[in-house]
């Protein structure tokens, strides 16, 4: 559908279907994210961190972790997220993304990192010993 008249053009096809995106928001997941946004207004908050994550794309998930490194060991002040997405291993451009986004709002004088998930590889032989 035009928005308004083109002299000389009376429709418009498009013969080729529409691929690739992704499939519209959910209410819910709408309803969730729109929560997070309000809960994260007053930033260097973890539901600031989530919100920044999750308005890069509806794909990413992460869990963040307080005070350890990406080690696990033991670090007041430092916050560690890792990051999933649909293809199982998130870019280092959306990684980068990520540490952007949570550079701007995280609080001053804190550390974090950001890493992909790891998936460990596993044999059939290592699940039955």
């Amino acid at each position: 559908m035009l928005a308004s008249a083109v002299p000389g053009l009376d429709f418009v096809s498009n013969s080729l279907a529409l691929s690739g995106g992704y499939d519209a928001e959910s209410d819910l997941k709408f309803r969730d994210r729109f929560r997070a946004y309000i809960n994260s207004r007053s930033q260097a908050t973890a539901d600031a961190v989530g919100y920044s994550i999750i308005s890069l794309s509806q794909t990413l998930r992460y869990r963040m972790f307080e005070n350890c490194d990406a080690t696990g060991t033991w670090l007041p002040g430092q916050f560690l997220v890792i990051v999933a997405d649909d293809s199982g291993r998130p870019s280092p451009s959306i990684l980068s993304n990520v540490h952007a986004a949570i550079d701007k709002i995280r609080p001053h004088g804190s550390n974090f990192m950001v890493r992909a998930q790891y998936v460990a590889p596993f044999t059939l032989a290592s699940l039955l010993s």
